[in-house]
This record gives structure tokens, C-alpha cells and sequence, in this order.
């Protein structure tokens, strides 16, 4: 059974470059997508499967090794059973909730 948890992250942020704030929520994704995968106890291998993505790039997104977009982000997501949603609301903000 897949239990759905729903977490949301708030990036505020006063540096003067609006990638950082993006590359920070990124690292924030990466790190939540991997405790999901921990506490669904499956396999890298298995998540590429069900992510339709060859294990080498889905390690290349878990490992924060490429500039990896949020569409592969959303399908890493989905695959762990969450759905991604990203908000803009001005400014240096960035919200991410699963």
C-alpha cells in the first residue's frame, strides 16, 4: 500500500540571483524524492522503471549530477506515487509541496 504523504517547502530567499533560489529548491526535491524512495523500501532500478527512464539518468537526477527539469522531476513524483506542484508567488519565492 502506497502511503501519500504531502510535504511543502518554502524557499525565501535574500541572495540577488533567482537561480540560486531554484537550484536550492531543486537540491530540496531531490532530497525529499530520495526519502521517499528509502521508506518505499524499492530500487533505483525499479523507480526507473515505473519513472520510464533508464537507471543512469534517473541517478543523474537523484544525485543532483545534471540540471535536471521539473518535467523529470514530475515523473520521478509520480512514479513514488506524489504529485509535484511548484508555486511562484513574486520575488525571490519558491514554493514546492508533494
Amino acid at each position: 500500500m502506497n502511503t501519500q504523504t504531502s510535504s511543502t517547502y518554502r524557499m525565501q530567499s535574500s541572495v540577488s540571483h533567482p537561480m540560486d533560489v531554484t537550484r536550492r529548491a531543486g537540491n530540496e526535491i531531490t532530497q525529499q524524492l530520495l526519502s521517499d524512495v528509502s521508506a518505499q523500501g524499492i530500487s533505483r532500478s525499479q523507480l526507473a522503471t515505473r519513472a520510464k527512464m533508464d537507471v543512469i539518468q534517473l541517478n543523474r537526477v537523484l544525485n543532483g549530477d545534471r540540471n535536471t527539469t521539473l518535467y523529470l522531476l514530475g515523473n520521478v513524483a509520480a512514479a513514488l506515487g506524489k504529485e509535484l506542484r511548484v508555486s511562484f508567488d513574486g520575488g525571490h519565492s519558491l514554493g514546492v509541496s508533494f
